[in-house]
């Protein structure tokens, strides 16, 4: 959709049947669901939208004469939604590899008898030399230690 690929901010289309050149698959395919009309607002940041609120309107139906006004003012709020919910996601894996890392450090502390400083820069330097990260590393090292 143009709004996610640097097109203008609200892409209104009245009538999907005359723009099959504009969106060659798009157009169709919708038309052959029931779909006559659309209106997308794309998310902030406008440089990088993360999605758009987009209203689809079936056979028998017209965009409201206020949709515009209404689905911009939705894309704010729901932007800031899903910046959140992505936040909060990224906060669980963040725990999540810490917790993975605090283990794999604690496998090779108590199994080589060196101290936590040493036992990251092992879990370090073994993720540089495999070319995999850290917490891949740390994965394998706890599974292989719960495996024993």
């Amino acid at each position: 959709m143009d709004v996610l690929a640097g097109g203008p901010a609200v892409v209104e289309v009245a009538d999907l049947a005359g723009v099959g050149d504009r969106w060659p698959a798009f157009a169709p395919a919708a038309r052959a669901r029931g779909v006559v009309a659309l209106l997308a607002v794309a998310l902030v940041p406008r440089d990088r939208p993360v999605g758009a609120v987009t209203l689809y309107v079936r056979d028998g139906g017209a965009l409201p004469p206020d949709a515009t006004v209404l689905a911009t003012a939705l894309a704010l709020p729901a932007a800031m939604a899903l910046h959140a919910a992505r936040r909060v996601a990224g906060l669980d894996q963040a725990v999540t590899s810490r917790d993975l890392i605090g283990q794999a450090k604690g496998v090779l502390m108590q199994r080589d008898h060196i101290g936590p400083d040493e036992a990251f820069g092992r879990l370090v330097a073994a993720s540089q030399h495999t070319n995999l990260k850290l917490v891949d590393v740390a994965r394998w090292l706890v599974d292989d230690a719960a495996r024993r």
